[in-house]
């Protein structure tokens, strides 16, 4: 009630011996297992010893981790290996890698950090560790990732960056010339670029770069730069020689009739459709 007070106390010895927890407080939070009664003081100077209880208090997890690979280059697998103490098993495992890319129940996870630049970013990963009794504890540490290069090609023709469909290229006019230029971070030390279409790779070219597919499909481009720290990224761009597909859809047999009613189809119109089409 309004103005009284109140006295926690906690037995060692099972009710003989009580000594003072907590003063002034309806709530109290329990630390430690044992039996717990409180004194009640009212406004009129009145005491009222309540009901002892048992209570059982479980320990929480401690987790903790360890990982491989810190200072390691953006891309690079990094292993974590979990270990808890306190709590009561089984176990079970959250993981938040800090970077954005969901989360892992896994005792033990890999991860690769993907991050681009100049510098090295700092990642802070999370375990959450819940046992069976629904008590859970959480750890954080940090993991440095060297970042790699962010290479990056563009396409002179930015009105179709990297597609040939709106010059409907047939096999007997297949012939699509692209001129690429690079836009890549500045700490770069080398490059290559591999066309797709089995012609030679080129090391470190001259920008502006012009190249011509003599045959139609759907080819990648793989734009790779080793930075200065020595980390390496590759950016893929799809080169479509393609023209515009064509599809159609026509049924066959009956199409009235009681339910349930069958009914076939098939594409058609697809035999002019450049190679790499995909349905």
């Amino acid at each position: 009630s309004a103005g009284s007070s109140y006295v926690w106390q906690q037995s060692t010895d099972g009710g003989a011996t009580w000594i003072n927890v907590g003063t002034n407080n309806a709530n109290y939070t329990a630390n430690t297992t044992g039996k717990y009664q409180v004194l009640v003081t009212d406004n009129q100077n009145v005491t009222v010893t309540w009901p002892s209880v048992d209570v059982t208090v479980n320990p929480r997890p401690l987790p903790d981790f360890s990982f491989n690979n810190n200072n390691s280059c953006s891309g690079t697998n990094i292993q974590f290996n979990s270990s808890v103490t306190n709590g009561t098993s089984p176990f079970t495992y959250s993981w938040d890698f800090g970077d954005g890319s969901g989360l892992s129940a896994s005792q033990n996870p890999t991860h690769a950090y993907t991050s681009l630049g100049c510098n090295t970013e700092t990642f802070s990963p999370k375990l959450v560790v819940t046992d069976v009794n629904g008590c859970s504890n959480s750890f954080t540490k940090t993991v440095n990732v060297v970042q790699a290069p962010n290479v990056q090609l563009t396409d002179q023709n930015n009105f179709s960056p990297f597609k040939n469909c709106d010059n409907n290229p047939t096999p007997a006019n297949p012939n699509y010339t692209i001129t690429v230029t690079n836009s890549s971070s500045s700490c770069i030390t080398s490059f290559t670029l591999d066309w797709g279409d089995g012609s030679p790779v080129v090391s470190n070219p001259t920008f502006p770069l012009t190249h011509t597919y003599t045959q139609l499909g759907a080819f990648n481009i793989v734009f790779t730069g080793v930075g200065t720290n020595g980390c390496s990224y590759s950016k893929t761009y799809l080169a479509a020689n393609q023209s515009n597909p064509d599809i159609g859809i026509a049924t066959f047999g009956s199409t009235i009739g009681c339910a349930p009613l069958p009914v076939s189809s098939i594409i058609t119109t697809w035999q002019s459709n450049s190679p790499g089409t995909t349905y």
